[in-house]
């Protein structure tokens, strides 16, 4: 299960990242991904504590980690990469890569803006997860 779990996790980042016909859109909101990031980036900023955060999956690409995570709220509902270096809080994702934890609300998520290849986002902190 664990290695099924795996692939599918590495065929989504892999289609994420090659799924692109010369044009930078997001397959979701068919907006530029410049806008769509700046939306999304506005959002987090000025209503952090009415959004959910919902924990998808997890990845690495090289050295980086990343969370998988939706992000909810009154008219959003939008997935993102969030690149976690900080793993305090988090110890028993990392430690599983993600599994059993799918699902799971991140708590009082507080991210950093970055400009990351894959990632809008850093982790900062949290209150708990929630699963």
């Amino acid at each position: 299960m664990k290695a099924i779990l795996k692939i599918h996790l590495v065929f989504a980042l892999i289609s994420v990242l090659s799924c692109n016909d010369g044009k930078e859109t997001d397959s979701v909101s068919a907006r530029p991904v410049k806008d769509y990031n700046t939306d999304l980036v506005s959002r987090v900023r000025s209503d952090a504590g009415s959004l959910t955060y919902i924990l998808n999956g997890y990845g690495k690409r090289g050295e980086k980690e990343y969370l998988n995570v939706t992000v909810s709220g009154s008219n959003l509902n939008s997935e993102t990469f969030i690149l976690v270096q900080n793993w305090n809080k988090l110890e028993d994702v990392k430690r599983t890569e993600g599994l059993g934890y799918r699902g799971a609300e991140l708590k009082g998520l507080k991210l950093a803006v970055i400009d990351d290849a894959l990632a809008t986002f850093a982790y900062k902190d949290l209150d708990k997860v929630l699963d």
